[in-house]
């Protein structure tokens, strides 16, 4: 099926948000948001944004469908047009950030800012957010990533966009159905997700270091190798983050159950 001018001509050049300054405001403004807003909620009282909330994590979940799909895709198309997958774990220090693969790169780029709306939220409706502290960090740190990913045509982005948008899809549908009141039975595989993410990712870099050395050892090199450095360290701190999360959940989730079968010892 032939593609839409706008979506196969995709330039990263000159696009909304390419420059370096909207990485760098974008994050500045929303601290600067979360410091504000939580010194102004201490004294007010929350309030109720629940149908604007469950709207906004269902766009964020269907977003992120669309964006797995798309990239499957086109990643696809790419991989027939090449004949190989080296691309994958090795960006060509030729390519540019064009086209319709990148043109995924770039909307889950946007989606990033969008994303910082979570936290506007949680301070508004003062939710209980257990880690909220990671939640920020995480919003912050991820768009100057995703911005690298572009601006760098950084190599192994695709794995990364393409295990990301899959967990946001179960996230945020998640959080949507628990504002409904709706079950949600696949909550504790959540955090166990997440940490699969971070791991693979690890696993996937291996692959591109084993191509950057054969690249490197004939005088070539991979794309965007700068970003990918910051990208490993950030997944790094987050997959000990999430670990430290998965160990509290299932410790609580332990005294959960020893209360438990006290109460149900009592009954007896």
């Amino acid at each position: 099926m032939a593609l839409p001018v706008w979506y196969a001509n995709f330039q990263w050049e000159g696009a909304v948000g390419s420059d370096w300054r909207w990485p760098a405001c974008g994050v500045l403004i929303y601290l600067v948001i979360v410091g504000v807003l939580t010194q102004l909620m201490k004294s007010r009282p929350a309030f109720e944004f629940k149908s604007f909330t469950v709207f906004h994590n269902m766009v964020l979940s269907l977003g992120s469908l669309a964006m797995f799909v798309g990239t499957i895709l086109e990643l696809q198309s790419r991989f027939r047009s090449s004949g190989s997958l080296e691309w994958f774990f090795c960006e060509s220090m030729t390519a540019r950030a064009d086209g319709a693969l990148y043109f995924w790169s770039y909307i889950y780029y946007l989606s990033k800012y969008y994303e910082m709306i979570d936290t506007v939220l949680v301070l508004l409706q003062k939710s209980r957010v257990p880690h909220f502290k990671l939640q920020v960090y995480h919003h912050a740190a991820v768009v100057p990533m995703a911005w690298f990913w572009c601006e760098q045509r950084q190599s192994l982005q695709w794995g990364g966009l393409l295990f990301n948008t899959l967990v946001h899809v179960i996230m945020y549908q998640y959080y949507a159905f628990r504002v409904l009141g709706l079950p949600t039975p696949w909550k504790r595989w959540i955090t166990k997700l997440q940490i699969t993410q971070f791991t693979t990712s690890f696993a996937l870099l291996a692959g591109t270091l084993y191509v950057y050395r054969q690249k490197t050892a004939a005088g070539d090199s991979c794309a965007g190798m700068q970003a990918l450095l910051y990208n490993c360290l950030f997944n790094a701190t987050l997959l000990l983050q999430f670990v430290g999360v998965d160990k509290r959940n299932a410790e609580l989730a332990g005294k959960g159950k020893a209360r438990g079968d006290k109460a149900e010892e009592k009954t007896q």
